[in-house]
């Protein structure tokens, strides 16, 4: 498991080398500009002020309609400003499985030529193993709190500790489901069925866990961190430079962490008797 971690720290190393001497920065716009979409349109919609507001003659049913869509527009709005790295990291999905699938042939030079329907593959593969790991990673937080809940009420004079350790595992579970979606892009281009998927991520946690453990943090705080600074300054180009800067650093990122898991994966031995199908590099 060690091993496997340091691999991925290496490898992120290398990535940030590699991203920049082979040109893939540039893979960034994509994002970037799917980032700034997704923000603008939620800033957009989050005033339901621009919308129609019934008046007394419109009647009952007509003014409940008309609420009922605000309030949809603003539970739409919330979502966008809320979940914007995560409503931008499923749409560049197809961007990710493509720089995953250069990488690799940049590194061993094997061909896989364009094929719209493995993007298209990749892609639903990719959004289903991200609603997945989302609901399992939900439902053993929610595990972890209850159980530390319990812990907590029978050695209270250990609360911060317990507190202190229930974070730690929320985290560290995190960075394991954030590497296996990186991860699960060279599985899947290998023709490795999800149920093999999952083996193989369990049995080289150690990676799913390093590259998780960059791209994580990162990645998790920056909309607090555009959402605190909102509240602490009247400036608005101030904030607009702040956005655009956060904007950048999560485009940049996703791009970055798939190149570091296709280095980190092209590196592994595959010689395992679960995992037949996979050779050294393949």
């Amino acid at each position: 498991m060690i091993k496997d971690f340091t691999l991925g720290i290496r490898c992120y190393v290398e990535a940030w080398k590699f991203l920049f001497k082979k040109n893939f920065w540039w893979y960034a716009l994509i994002p970037l500009v799917v980032f700034l979409g997704i923000f603008y349109l939620g800033n957009l919609l989050k005033d339901v002020n621009y919308f129609y507001l019934p008046s007394k003659e419109d009647g009952m049913g007509i003014s409940i309609a008309f609420y009922f869509l605000d309030g949809i527009i603003l539970l739409i709005a919330f979502a966008l400003l809320n979940f914007t790295r995560y409503i931008m990291l499923a749409f560049v999905s197809p961007v990710l499985s493509v720089v995953s699938q250069r990488t690799e042939k940049l590194l061993n030079d094997k061909k896989y030529g364009f094929s719209f329907r493995q993007i298209i593959r990749d892609v639903k593969r990719a959004l289903k193993l991200i609603s997945r790991n989302l609901i399992v990673e939900a439902l053993t937080i929610l595990g972890i709190i209850a159980l530390f809940w319990l812990i907590n009420f029978f050695l209270k004079e250990y609360e911060s500790i317990l507190n202190a350790l229930e974070n730690v595992l929320i985290i560290i579970i995190g960075f394991y489901y954030y590497g296996f979606s990186f991860m699960d892009y060279n599985l899947e281009r290998w023709k490795i069925d999800e149920k093999e998927s999952i083996k193989f991520v369990r049995k080289h946690k150690g990676l799913a866990l390093s590259i998780g453990a960059v791209f994580t943090p990162i990645f998790h705080y920056l909309n607090q961190f555009i959402s605190s600074y909102s509240q602490t300054t009247s400036n608005d180009y101030e904030f607009l430079v702040i956005v655009f800067l956060c904007a950048l650093i999560s485009a940049l990122l996703p791009i970055w962490s798939m190149v570091a898991s296709t280095l980190a994966m092209e590196k592994i031995t595959y010689l395992d008797v679960n995992f037949p199908k996979i050779e050294e590099n393949p």
